[in-house]
């Protein structure tokens, strides 16, 4: 087993992270051209996208089951991933695989993000999206391109769904704790998540159509294309 490190993935001046959200496709051609100008390096999450990654982020057992065999470039999972593997499983997995270093403490009890030298996340990333935004920042770049964070849509009937860029969509039950997760992962990525990246001197951009989990881009220093 080798973890997730500054050491271990590739450095890079630029690097493009892509979440699962609808907005995907309205972008993916000035993604695409971003990729391009800026050479930069491709972490996704979770599933096969319309361009080529170099990482796939996995968080989830349940995705990492169904989508892990289909996936582009070099794995990276959560350590609760690998410890629920039998035997044959880890002996299958690809041997450049490598397990984010963290914990399970929530982000809730996160006051401020601080990951030691050796690559080490004191807490549970929370999502594969914002996982993978934190190991972008292993790879030291200057530039740094988020995609598909749209989050939910909550529906005036107290409905709430979530849609994602390969067309399939969740009605997602107990709307009460589902806008308290929401809240919730709106400060971590407004007010830790971005603002940590940003520190290590990164210049931070969007898409302008992207929702950004509905928080304001120019409040947190994101540039939109």
């Amino acid at each position: 087993m080798k973890y997730a490190s500054y050491e271990s993935m590739r450095q890079c001046d630029s690097v493009v992270v892509l979440g699962a959200g609808p907005s995907i496709n309205d972008n993916i051609d000035l993604i695409k051209k971003w990729k391009e100008q800026n050479r930069a390096l491709v972490i996704v999450s979770n599933y096969v996208y319309p361009m080529l990654a170099d990482y796939t982020v996995f968080v989830s057992r349940k995705i990492f089951r169904s989508y892990s065999k289909k996936s582009d470039g070099q794995l990276i999972i959560a350590p609760w991933i690998y410890d629920r593997l039998g035997n044959k499983d880890k002996e299958a997995l690809s041997g450049d695989t490598l397990v984010i270093n963290c914990s399970t403490k929530g982000i809730q009890e996160v006051s401020q993000i601080k990951i030691k030298k050796n690559g080490c996340i004191p807490f549970d990333p929370a999502s594969s999206g914002f996982a993978a935004i934190l190991l972008a920042s292993f790879c030291k770049p200057q530039k740094l391109l988020i995609a598909g964070f749209d989050g939910i849509k909550r529906h005036k009937d107290k409905k709430i769904t979530q849609k994602y860029f390969h067309g399939k969509h969740r009605k997602l039950k107990e709307y009460t704790l589902r806008i308290r997760m929401h809240r919730l992962y709106k400060r971590y990525f407004s007010k830790q998540l971005i603002p940590y990246v940003v520190s290590q001197g990164t210049e931070i951009y969007a898409c302008s159509s992207d929702r950004l989990r509905g928080i304001n881009p120019k409040a947190t220093g994101i540039q939109i294309l």
